[in-house]
């Protein structure tokens, strides 16, 4: 009766996201100003929630921020490929990713720690998302981002890094 975990060793894979992604932000204050994304999700030799999964991936790429402008394009190919199926999070998991790397990209280039630069540029409650839509109830990303700021995981990430690495040659540490 161990069958509740089959479907992860028997069920489809997750589409492939090929996305382009161009934030233009405001060097002085670090706030977001634009973001201009393509993508395209690969659904293999059938349609199976293609068209769903581009259209989420679309939806979910502005993750926990807010840009004031936004330009998002996002289609479902078919190919040769595996078929592709939908999960738990389907679009969201591999428009989300690429959203998160780019900020941290944005940190490294503004000097600015990743979560601070998060924190300037949250959604907030009652702010609209990049369809124009308000999200329903209170939004606690804040909180949530401030107390991951305090935890060891990340107050202590480049000593643990570097711990890591010396000790694991060719393996690599990230937070």
């Amino acid at each position: 009766a161990n069958n509740r975990f089959e479907q992860f060793q028997t069920s489809l894979k997750r589409h492939a996201f090929e996305i382009d992604y161009t934030f233009a932000i405001n060097r002085q204050n670090g706030l977001l100003q634009s973001v201009v994304g393509n993508m395209t999700c690969n659904g293999g030799g059938r349609a199976n929630f293609s068209a769903s999964v581009a259209l989420v991936g679309a939806t979910a790429a502005q993750s926990i921020y807010y840009f004031p402008k936004n330009d998002l394009t996002s289609t479902a190919l078919s190919s040769r490929a595996l078929d592709a199926g939908s999960a738990r999070g389907y679009g969201t998991l591999q428009s989300m990713v690429a959203t998160e790397l780019m900020m941290d990209e944005i940190a490294g280039e503004l000097k600015l720690d990743p979560i601070e630069l998060r924190l300037r540029n949250l959604l907030p409650s009652g702010g609209k998302n990049t369809q124009g839509a308000i999200a329903a109830g209170a939004i606690r990303t804040r909180e949530v981002l401030e107390r991951a700021r305090q935890h060891p995981i990340w107050t202590e990430r480049a000593k643990r890094k570097a711990s890591y690495e010396a000790a694991h040659p060719g393996q690599k540490y990230g937070v």
